[in-house]
């Protein structure tokens, strides 16, 4: 892959300003620019989402745990043993 310097990066520049324009460029930077503020305000907005759905799950783990720590044990029943017999 050609490694491209300033000089290559200016030419493409000025094909890209005589093929778009510089005020329809100027159009296509604002409309990417807020395409990619929206996409970064929907990437938070998930991650904070995940993160207090993440919260709730621990929280209904926790809660039946707490509840059997709080409750109190039932006792157990004795199982009856096999007798030996005597031979």
């Amino acid at each position: 892959m050609p490694n491209f310097g300033v000089w290559e990066w200016l030419v493409i520049l000025v094909i890209v300003l005589v093929i778009f324009g510089a005020s329809r460029l100027k159009d296509i930077g604002s409309g990417l620019g807020g395409a990619i503020n929206a996409f970064r305000n929907e990437v938070k907005q998930g991650r904070e989402e995940g993160e207090d759905e993440e919260k709730e799950k621990k929280a209904k783990a926790a809660a039946p745990a707490q509840a059997a720590q709080a409750a109190p044990a039932a006792p157990a029943k004795e199982v009856p043993q096999p007798e030996e017999s005597e031979s």
